[in-house]
């Protein structure tokens, strides 16, 4: 199976082709979203995992036109590429962002498949734009798979997940606040990529996730236990903090419910 990853250097792709370095059965290829692309670069390969993209949310207008260019022009053309090329399934990392941020600490966002997507960013509708426009591409000869990814994680991974390890681990006093977040870790998420692969028929839209939510608090109170030091949490900042949150869109971030829900909501929500 050859494989090509659109995105040379991703925490993503780097992970992935570490996990596959021991199947004989993969040869993976990187290439660099930063050179032109052209329908040849996809020639001869079997699958494209297109995971280049800029990550980080701004609101400010002048981003629009770089979020527009990167993560939804790019990804059009690189799916529109891979299928002239005659490539048999092409692999979108999308987000959860295509259905919002957090918009307070008192509403709690249980995402299913009746709810409707509402990126309030640019980063998230340069995502919804190219999840949908990819998904108008399948057809029997053309599979592609939309990853509506929560957040990954993982050894090294970089974002807010090592900042809230980092957090946990300076603060002496932990806010115990109740919250609950859909999370992926990167081994998990590497082996829904080969799934994906291996069964040529899977196309559609995929909302894969660990067995258990992430809780704030708890994976603050993991990263202190580790480093040795004692834990202490308290409720009694949890006013505070939602009050706080209420300008502060780091907090809602940080402590908001946002979850894919488990069960029969997604037939395509895998969980592991």
């Amino acid at each position: 199976m050859k494989v090509l990853i659109v995105g040379k250097n991703s925490y993503i792709g780097t992970s992935f082709i570490k996990y596959c370095s021991l199947n004989p059965n993969y040869r993976i290829e990187e290439f660099d979203s930063r050179n032109e692309l052209t329908p040849q670069i996809y020639s001869g390969f079997d699958v494209v995992i297109h995971l280049a993209g800029i990550a980080h949310v701004s609101a400010k207008k002048s981003m629009k036109d770089m979020y527009m260019k990167i993560n939804r022009d790019l990804a059009n053309n690189s799916a529109s590429y891979a299928k002239e090329a005659g490539v048999k399934k092409f692999i979108f990392m999308s987000s959860m962002i295509v259905y919002g941020e957090d918009e307070s600490l008192r509403k709690e966002k249980h995402i299913t498949l009746a709810t409707k997507t509402n990126p309030n960013t640019f980063y998230g509708l340069s995502k919804l734009e190219a999840d949908e426009y990819i998904q108008r591409l399948n057809c029997e000869n053309f599979k592609t798979c939309v990853i509506r990814s929560p957040m990954v994680y993982g050894d090294d991974c970089k974002g807010n997940y090592p900042r809230l390890k980092k957090l946990g681990e300076k603060l002496p006093i932990i806010p115990k606040f109740e919250n609950k977040r859909s999370v992926i870790r990167i081994d998990n998420l590497c082996k829904f990529f080969c799934t994906l692969i291996e069964d040529e028929n899977l196309s559609g839209l995929f909302f894969p996730q660990d067995k258990e939510y992430m809780v704030t608090y708890k994976v603050m109170e993991n990263a202190r236990a580790q480093s040795g030091k004692k834990v202490r949490t308290t409720k009694l900042f949890n006013p505070l903090i939602r009050i706080a949150s209420i300008c502060i869109r780091q907090l809602r971030k940080m402590y908001g419910t946002k979850i894919y829900e488990i069960g029969n909501a997604h037939e395509n929500g895998l969980v592991y």
